[in-house]
């Protein structure tokens, strides 16, 4: 994978990070865009799956009504062929409860026509819930 690549691949989570979302619509999303995440659904109901620009917009505003996000930043990026996987650091601040949450997150992007065709999110949904809780969750 070559610089200018991975250059691209951070400027598209630099712009998501600081809310500009209307080039990300114009110049990276694809108007088939489907996505989803295996986010908790009781921490992070702005990442339900869903499909087309509008509904990525409308998920894209409500993940701004609920967290501050303070840090998206890609540690590892590769790619085969048309597909992209990031390894990020993401740091967000509940509004509701002012607590903040770091999580490691793994992104998979597919590409076609040199815009973002699918993206999906995968963290580690137990420890997304205990910090969104503030506590541990005890299993028997």
């Amino acid at each position: 994978m070559d610089t200018d690549f991975r250059d691209r691949i951070r400027e598209i989570y630099i712009a998501y990070l600081e809310g500009h979302f209307q080039f990300l619509l114009d110049e990276v999303v694809h108007d088939e865009i489907e996505f989803s995440s295996n986010a908790p659904n009781l921490a992070f109901p702005c990442f339900a799956p869903g499909k087309g620009k509008d509904a990525l917009l409308a998920a894209w505003k409500q993940s701004r009504v609920d967290y501050d996000f303070l840090n998206y930043e890609p540690l590892l990026v590769a790619a085969e062929g048309t597909d992209v996987v990031v390894v990020a650091d993401m740091r967000v601040r509940a509004k509701a409860s002012n607590r903040e949450m770091e999580l490691m997150v793994v992104d998979l992007l597919e590409f076609r026509d040199g815009r973002v065709t699918r993206f999906r999110q995968f963290m580690d949904a137990i420890e997304a819930t205990q910090q969104w809780l503030g506590r541990e969750i005890k299993f028997a």
